[in-house]
C-alpha cells in the first residue's frame, strides 16, 4: 500500500506545481479537481475497508473513488474507445490474476510492495491495448480492480471460497501504479509520435524534444 500512497502523494505535489497541467487539460480535468480526488483517495484508503458479508471487501479510497473516476472518463469517450478500453480491462484483469496466482510476491518479497510489480506490467499492457491516454489509464485501473474477481471465479469453479477484495493493501498500489504508468507511457509515446510527424510537441513535464533528437 505504501508505494501507492507515495505515488499518489508525488502526483498531488507535482500537480500543484503545474507539472501535469497540459496532460489533465487534454482529459478536460482541472488541477484543483485532480488534487481533490487524489486527496480523497489518500484519505479513503486509510479508512477501514468495507466488508460485505465476508464475500466482498473494498476500500473507499482504493476502489470506490477511482472506479467512479474511471466511469466519469468513459462517459466522455467515444463508443469504440469505450469498447476497446473494456476489452483491455478484461485482458489486464486476467493477466493480473494469473500473476497473483502463480507469483504470490507478498510471501517472499516482504521488502517490496507486490503492487509495484503488477502495476507496471498492467500499465504496459494497457498502453499496448488502448494506445489512447485516457483508454490506457482507465483500462489499467479497471483491469487491476478485476484481478480478484477472476480469482474468485477460478476458485468458485474449484468449489473453494475466495473473497473479492478490491483496492486494499498491495492491490491499491497496483491500481495507482498501473494507472499512472499507463498514462505516462501513453503520453510520452504519443508525443514522440507527434514530434516525428509534425516536428513539434507540447509536452510540459518532460523534454521530449531533447529526448527524440538523441535518436536522429
Amino acid at each position: 500500500m505504501y508505494v501507492g500512497l507515495i505515488v499518489l502523494g508525488a502526483f498531488v505535489i507535482l500537480t500543484i506545481f503545474g507539472v501535469f497541467r497540459r496532460l489533465l487539460a487534454k482529459w478536460e480535468i482541472n488541477e484543483p479537481l485532480a488534487v481533490l480526488v487524489s486527496l480523497l483517495m489518500f484519505g479513503g484508503v486509510l479508512i477501514t475497508p468495507i466488508n460485505i458479508g465476508g464475500a466482498f471487501v473494498f476500500s473507499i479510497g482504493g476502489f470506490l473513488i477511482p472506479f467512479l473516476v474511471c466511469v466519469a472518463l468513459l462517459v466522455r469517450a467515444e463508443g469504440y474507445e469505450v469498447a476497446r478500453t473494456l476489452v483491455a480491462s478484461v485482458i489486464i484483469g486476467i493477466v493480473s490474476a494469473v500473476l497473483r496466482y502463480y507469483f504470490p510476491l507478498e510471501h517472499y518479497m516482504v521488502a517490496v510492495d507486490s503492487g509495484l510489480f503488477v502495476g507496471i506490467i498492467a500499465g504496459g499492457i494497457a498502453f499496448l491495448m488502448g494506445r489512447s491516454r485516457r483508454g490506457a489509464f482507465v483500462s489499467a485501473a479497471l483491469g487491476v480492480m478485476l484481478t480478484n474477481v477472476f480469482l474468485f471465479l477460478y476458485y468458485l469453479g474449484q468449489g473453494l471460497e475466495y473473497p473479492i477484495v478490491v483496492g486494499v493493501g498491495a492491490q491499491f498500489s497496483a491500481i495507482v501504479v498501473a494507472a499512472v504508468s499507463a498514462a505516462i507511457i501513453a503520453e510520452v509515446a504519443g508525443e514522440i509520435m507527434e514530434y516525428k510527424r509534425r516536428g513539434e510537441t507540447d509536452v510540459m513535464f518532460m523534454n521530449i524534444d531533447e529526448f527524440v533528437n538523441t535518436f536522429e
